[in-house]
């Protein structure tokens, strides 16, 4: 499995707004689960209307992952 680094900001700021005493079960989750981290791709450029959802999406294309 391939995280972007913004999946992972989502995931805590989302927790932490909505259900703060979940987040230390999700860190501990996200300790456990194996996966390749990569960084968030806001250079490049693709037609995704939600901007917040273009670094995911492009960092996606970038990893080349075969399922999204």
């Amino acid at each position: 499995m391939v995280l972007c680094d913004r999946n992972i900001y989502e995931l805590r700021e989302v927790l932490n707004r909505k259900k703060p005493d979940k987040l230390p079960d999700a860190e501990v989750f996200m300790a456990e689960l194996s996966y390749e981290l990569i960084p968030a791709a806001y250079h490049a450029e693709i037609l995704i209307r939600d901007v917040k959802d273009r670094p995911i999406f492009n960092a996606a294309i970038i990893a080349d992952v075969d399922i999204f």
